[in-house]
């Protein structure tokens, strides 16, 4: 005869049981591969196109999802702006920054954005900032929402780029890593070198570098980062390694943050001088 408690154990061990099991046919359906079809990446949360991902937000998996719903009026009548963004001769940069746990990436963002007189953006958009916390709890809605938070973003960045380098915490690469990470055990589970899925959306706006702000090991064990966490990190790290267009600028930032600072700072100079600007090729 079964007590409660041990009926509970084993309720315990039959969920942690499919758990398991589940996992290890979802990485074995993904493990080595080159090609993913769209629908594959949809499983994982990921999107090549506005097209994909609003197929997908209006499509059958969505259908009884209030929260998403809401999301795709609140995207087209508040974050659309009413007329495209105009056709410019020069511009200014438009530079990414993400960051491992505790890098120092928001400090990094304002530091640029002072020295540049640039913008300093953070992800969410402020038009969909305030659904945010609708979406914590959640797994496909929540990869939806950061997905079109790139595309609003993009809206954002193209109204005032004309004007000013802008800095952007929070990006592209920064959700499909993560993505990448949760469906993968091991950095060596992930996809090879030159899969597609490492390509970037065909319309979403690319930025002209991406710097990852890398806080190692020795950093994170200050604030008691457990194992699990640091294999985590792992993988987001091996996925930016992976990532080629745009290219990344890796940057070690176990090092002072002057020193990061200014690897990037002179980066940059290389690439735009002083002035920061890019000419913009006219329309094809």
């Amino acid at each position: 005869k079964f007590y409660l408690a041990d009926k509970m154990k084993l309720a315990l061990s039959n969920v942690i049981s499919t758990f398991i099991i589940t996992r290890v046919l979802a990485n074995s359906m993904f493990y080595g591969k080159t090609k993913y079809s769209t629908d594959e990446m949809k499983e994982l949360g990921i999107y090549k196109s506005y097209k994909d991902l609003l197929l997908d937000l209006t499509g059958p998996r969505f259908n009884n999802s209030s929260i998403i719903q809401n999301l795709v009026s609140v995207f087209k009548a508040q974050c659309i702006p009413p007329q495209p963004p105009p056709q410019l001769s020069h511009r200014k940069v438009f530079v990414v920054i993400e960051g491992t746990h505790n890098s120092g990436r928001n400090n990094m963002l304002r530091r640029l954005a002072q020295t540049y007189q640039g913008y300093a953006l953070q992800n969410p958009p402020r038009c969909l900032a305030h659904l945010k916390n609708s979406f914590f709890g959640t797994k496909f809605e929540r990869k939806a929402y950061l997905s079109l938070c790139n595309y609003a973003m993009a809206f954002d960045i193209q109204s005032v780029w004309h004007l000013h380098p802008v800095f952007l915490s929070s990006y592209y690469y920064d959700h499909l890593s993560f993505n990448l990470a949760w469906g993968h055990d091991k950095p060596e589970d992930l996809p090879p070198v030159g899969s597609n899925i490492y390509n970037w959306p065909e319309d979403l706006l690319v930025p002209d570098l991406v710097v990852l702000l890398n806080a190692h090991r020795s950093i994170r064990n200050r604030i008691s980062t457990t194992k699990d966490n640091y294999l985590f990190q792992r993988k987001i790290v091996t996925s930016f390694e992976r990532f080629s267009d745009p290219p990344v600028l890796m940057v070690n930032a176990t090092n002072f943050f002057e020193d990061s600072f200014y690897k990037i700072k002179n980066h940059m100079q290389k690439l735009w001088g002083y002035t920061m600007s890019i000419n913009v090729p006219p329309p094809k």
